[in-house]
């Protein structure tokens, strides 16, 4: 009665809801701590993953022409990884409003690419945007790694990050509020 790619549809689906709604609930119970958002950000890395290694396999075709922008993602996030770790000591949890753009974008690109075989240019021009719409979020989370000198837990943008670097600074005597026009 239902396929393969209904089946793995709606749980791309419900994941993508489950996701969403415990962030919300944690936030209104006053739960979301940095260890809880750390793990939510390992979790959100390791779906997308497995994720990627089903499509990869089932799909093989319709990835194929991008396997070098999914490398580069790959790369993306080890290296955000990597830098994170070395200055700090833990995991990413930026939560960038960008890669939560692009989590939007990935849950119907994923039940698209699902179901290519009805809609094959549609899922590929999707694929497309979403991935490059992934490089804009990991430069966006790298500069974030860069400008603060803390692990960033919730930082919006890279715009919120310089911002939250230039109010350090300013406390700490670095440089005076008149001089970067922050008074």
């Amino acid at each position: 009665m239902y396929g393969l790619p209904t089946v793995a549809s709606v749980i791309v689906l419900v994941t993508f809801f489950s996701d969403w709604m415990d962030g919300v609930l944690a936030r209104r119970w006053s739960t979301a701590t940095e260890k809880l958002r750390r793990a939510d950000s390992r979790a959100d890395v390791a779906f997308y993953f497995v994720v990627a290694v089903s499509l990869l396999i089932w799909r093989a075709e319709l990835l194929q022409p991008y396997h070098i922008l999914i490398a580069g993602l790959i790369a993306c996030e080890v290296l955000c990884q990597v830098l994170n770790y070395s200055r700090f000591g833990c995991g990413t949890a930026t939560h960038a409003w960008l890669c939560k753009a692009w989590a939007v974008m990935l849950c119907p690109t994923t039940i698209l690419v699902l179901s290519a075989d009805n809609f094959p240019e549609l899922a590929s021009t999707a694929l497309c945007l979403s991935l490059l719409w992934g490089f804009l979020a990991y430069l966006d989370v790298l500069l974030i790694i860069a400008l603060l000198p803390y692990p960033a837990v919730d930082v919006p943008t890279a715009w919120h990050a310089w911002k939250q670097r230039q109010l350090l600074l300013v406390a700490t005597n670095t440089i005076t509020p008149e001089v970067k026009g922050l008074s």
